[in-house]
């Protein structure tokens, strides 16, 4: 190896030491600009009741009327309690689906929005 072999790459190991590191600070200062506290258990239950749920989605499920076109929520909001996994420090897990925008006018929503609540205690 010769020395300018070294440099480059002591050079090369630098920029991705400054760039990984500016990555980090970057992402704390952002998560504490934001002000919310990020509980990673809670986003993973939350992750599951939408992974969960996300295939039901579709004209031949409960949610929506039988043999209706376009579909229609049969409750809209359709509100429903989704039991906790064990063992967990959240108190409980809610879920939501509602009916979004009908953007062309077709009688139908152009798509669902789902949001999922889960309480942990503080």
């Amino acid at each position: 190896m010769t020395l300018v072999e070294i440099v480059a790459a002591l050079v090369i190991s630098g920029v991705v030491t400054v760039g990984t590191l500016t990555a980090l600070t970057t992402a704390v200062r952002l998560m504490n600009s934001v002000g919310v506290q990020v509980d990673p258990e809670a986003d993973g239950l939350a992750q599951q009741t939408l992974e969960r749920y996300r295939n039901r989605i579709a004209c031949d499920d409960p949610w929506f009327e039988g043999g209706v076109t376009p579909c229609v929520l049969l409750n809209n909001p359709t509100i429903g309690d989704d039991p906790l996994p064990s063992p967990t420090t959240a108190t409980s897990r809610t879920f939501a689906l509602t009916s979004g925008p009908d953007g062309d006018a077709d009688g139908a929503p152009d798509y669902y929005i789902m949001a999922v609540n889960v309480k942990t205690p503080e």
